[in-house]
């Protein structure tokens, strides 16, 4: 008798192990075979939310049928049943919960596949109203199929859910503005903002917050209802970005000079593809006359507005006034300080 328990065993054993290398090869052979190269297809985007859910299953129905060849078949047929049928649901609703995340745009990118343009703040609100359904019915399947009542603790759930609501205010009043940010839309994913709290990129908004990469990298979450009571700066949205400063030319200048350097970067700078050639979005003025200095006053604008294509428009401009310097002959003003003192400072010789 004891050999014959010994050999069932053996039995459920080789039948796992056989589910094992049958989810190895699925999972290092043919899942990526199937995937292909371009990771954000449709067919890549599906398999990518099937792998885990169906190696689970594989190793599930593997455990299920080998312990139909042991002696615990027989006294727990009902509840291996049970908890294989249940192990299915679960799979199931992993795969819609796979689909609706928002993990690196997975879900735009579906809708994207079917034609279908998707913004992607409506993106995240969607992936999260999707994931809250689908592990409620999720889990009121699998309770049911232990034969729970389900609209009892259906109706329980409204009554918790009602004292549950007047506890969180809170909650409901960021879940609230991240629908006002939705509508409003303010910014999108991506843009650079600044709030009287923090200054960076937009990376995500979710019912209750919304997540801020600042230029330090930093991580910052904002409760959405704060977003709707503050003012928010978008500079992604400006059409062009504004740059200026003032140069000195040495009192060695001649009027001729300072005249000529003005009007020849004033040209050089209505000759640059990088500057908006907007009227009056260029100034060049002989503004005042400085301690050591004639100032000029240059005022721009950039057609880029983002970080990098702001400063490397603000180089060419600079590269153009050295060259207007060299041409027209003139000096540029070194800021210095010269110090007097009322008494002769005597120095002493070392012996």
């Amino acid at each position: 008798m004891e050999n014959i328990y010994l050999r069932d065993w053996f039995e459920f054993i080789y039948i796992l192990l056989g589910g094992l290398i049958a989810q190895q090869i699925l999972a290092r052979l043919i899942f990526p075979l199937l995937r292909g190269k371009d990771r954000n297809s449709a067919r890549a985007i599906l398999l990518d939310a099937l792998i885990w859910p169906f190696n689970f299953f594989i190793i599930i129905t593997a455990l299920y049928i080998g312990f139909h060849y042991t002696p615990l078949h027989l006294s727990a047929q009902a509840i291996l049943t049970r908890l294989y049928r249940s192990a299915l649901i679960f799979v199931f609703f992993k795969v819609l919960y796979n689909l609706s995340s928002d993990q690196e745009g997975r879900l735009n990118q579906l809708f994207e596949r079917l034609n279908y343009k998707l913004d992607l703040i409506l993106s995240n609100i969607i992936s999260d109203i999707f994931r809250v359904l689908i592990v409620v019915l999720g889990f009121l399947t699998i309770i049911r199929e232990w034969e729970y009542d389900v609209s009892g603790l259906v109706a329980g759930l409204g009554l918790g859910g009602l004292a549950l609501a007047m506890a969180s205010k809170d909650s409901l009043a960021n879940i609230f503005g991240g629908f006002v940010i939705l509508a409003d839309k303010p910014f999108s994913i991506g843009d650079w903002i600044r709030t009287n709290e923090v200054e960076g990129a937009v990376e995500k908004v979710s019912f209750r917050s919304t997540r801020i990469r600042t230029a330090e990298q930093a991580l910052v979450h904002i409760p959405n209802s704060n977003l709707t009571n503050v003012a928010i700066v978008n500079f992604s949205r400006r059409g062009k970005r504004r740059a200026g400063f003032t140069i000195g030319l040495t009192y060695t200048a001649q009027k001729q000079q300072v005249h000529a350097f003005t009007e020849l970067l004033k040209e050089a700078l209505s000759n640059n593809p990088a500057l908006s050639q907007e009227p009056g979005d260029i100034l060049v003025t002989f503004s005042d006359y400085g301690e050591r200095s004639f100032n000029i006053n240059i005022v721009f604008f950039t057609l880029a507005t983002d970080f990098r294509g702001h400063n490397t428009a603000k180089e060419t401009v600079n590269f153009a006034i050295m060259d207007i310097v060299e041409k027209t002959g003139v000096s540029m003003s070194v800021p210095s300080r010269s110090v007097y003192f009322e008494t002769p400072l005597e120095v002493k010789n070392k012996k």
